[in-house]
């Protein structure tokens, strides 16, 4: 079903475009399913193509009719600052919004989350996601809603966040991004940035990020502009591991679970510098998460330390030593943890440090 003017959008080719305008053709020549040749251009970056549809009249807010996407969302996409500007001018929507999709496969009588696309992101949603600084700024500029949601209440900071994104995170923030807001897993861009601080592997190929900005030269940011340091999990996060690990759930899940806080992760993970930071805010060292009442400091000891569940999951402080984990525990005695506390499950620091094979910890 496709035409030569179609196919012309995939390229972008601007003498080629310009022949088939002038020859009649249909400026824009929606396919099956409503795709316009604006909406193709837009992913090429080649805004001399896209300012030739434009001026004869295309349709900067069309959107094809499977996810509801228009050209403006394509082009933060994929990392087009110069298209996102032109389509801005032209007065493509800032802040319109993808379809949201209600899966009927949601309710089935098989009890694990399914991993399927929602849809309900902005322009600025999708730039944020793929660390577009430019596109952020440009959509900002272009009236786009610097705290709109999607599906599951994530922001545009939460979303840079969760994508090892800490520059345009930074931007966002400038440019007065509520740091307070929390997605339906209750996951803060606070909790985010300490989440991601020390990446473990994935089946999904993460690399470390290459911002100027660190995870944790975020955190610190968030904090001095007011985040709540104490704020806690309401369900357990999804797991990066891949399909299996979101839907058979995550080793993590006995300690990063509802009620946990950042404290919780970064103890978990044997990250002393982002438990000094955390400490340094008045983090409470006395939260226990709600179904297993695992404390920060029982964590950090290895109390529910599992191994060998699923190992293409990543689990957090794998490569954690003896040595980080003693260290984390005395900076959280010092604090005013209590040492004594035991898990819903009876056991304390010792079983935990004992299981997990840290002498260190059970000589202190």
């Amino acid at each position: 079903g496709s035409t030569p003017m179609m196919v012309a959008s995939e390229h972008g080719d601007f003498a080629i475009m310009e022949a088939l305008v002038d020859a009649g053709g249909d400026i824009e020549s929606p396919n099956a399913e409503g795709q316009t040749l604006l909406m193709a251009v837009a992913r090429t970056g080649n805004t001399a193509t896209a300012s030739l549809l434009l001026d004869k009249g295309a349709n900067a807010n069309t959107v094809e009719n499977w996810g509801g996407q228009s050209a403006l969302m394509w082009a933060s996409s994929q990392h087009q600052p110069a298209m996102v500007k032109l389509l801005l001018e032209h007065g493509a929507d800032a802040n319109a919004r993808s379809k949201d999709h209600d899966w009927p496969r949601w309710v089935t009588s098989e009890p694990r989350v399914k991993p399927l696309d929602e849809g309900g992101f902005s322009p600025l949603h999708y730039a944020a996601r793929e660390g577009c600084v430019e596109c952020v700024a440009a959509l900002l500029d272009g009236g786009a809603n610097i705290n709109t949601i999607d599906l599951w209440a994530q922001t545009p900071l939460l979303m840079a966040t969760l994508n090892l994104h800490y520059d345009t995170a930074a931007l966002l923030i400038e440019r007065g991004a509520d740091v307070k807001r929390w997605d339906w897993w209750g996951r803060t861009a606070l909790y985010n940035a300490v989440d991601l601080h020390l990446l473990t592997g994935s089946s999904r190929g993460d690399l470390p990020s290459p911002d100027k900005n660190t995870a944790l030269d975020i955190a610190r940011t968030l904090l001095e502009k007011g985040a709540y340091v104490d704020m806690r999990l309401k369900h357990e996060p999804p797991c990066r591991g891949g399909d299996r690990g979101y839907t058979d759930g995550s080793p993590d899940s006995r300690v990063l679970s509802a009620g946990a806080t950042a404290l919780h992760k970064a103890a978990k993970a044997g990250d002393i510098e982002a438990v000094k930071l955390l400490l340094e805010y008045n983090a409470r060292v006395d939260i226990a998460n709600v179904l297993y009442e695992v404390t920060p400091i029982m964590a950090a000891a290895g109390v529910w330390r599992v191994y060998g569940i699923f190992r293409e999951v990543p689990i957090s402080g794998e490569f954690t030593t003896d040595a980080d984990a003693a260290e984390i525990v005395k900076l959280l005695q010092a604090a005013g943890a209590d040492i004594h506390a035991r898990a819903a499950n009876g056991q304390n620091l010792a079983h935990g440090a004992a299981k997990t094979g840290w002498n260190e910890v059970l000589k202190w």
